[in-house]
């Protein structure tokens, strides 16, 4: 599974996230945080800034909310894609 480690350290963090950034989208690459973004584009592109974009610097972006909303992931050339 993608972002094991991600999604585990964003799982642990959330309550307390919420109280401040709920709404915002969480920059997240393994157990260090980039930062909150209001805008799911900004946070994309602040991920590839500090990371790079491709298979050696995956980097995940999660809304901030109380409840998961379930999205697909598509892997085209090399590249995570969300829909």
């Amino acid at each position: 599974m993608y972002f094991e480690i991600e999604n585990a350290y964003y799982e642990l963090h959330r309550d307390e996230w919420l109280v401040d950034h709920e709404g915002k989208y969480v920059v997240i690459r393994e157990r260090e945080v980039l930062g909150f973004y209001t805008d799911y584009d900004e946070a994309v592109s602040a991920g590839y800034v500090k990371y790079g974009v491709g298979e050696t610097a995956p980097f995940m972006v999660k809304a901030v909310c109380k409840e998961d909303t379930p999205i697909m992931m598509l892997k085209i050339g090399g590249r995570r894609c969300h829909v």
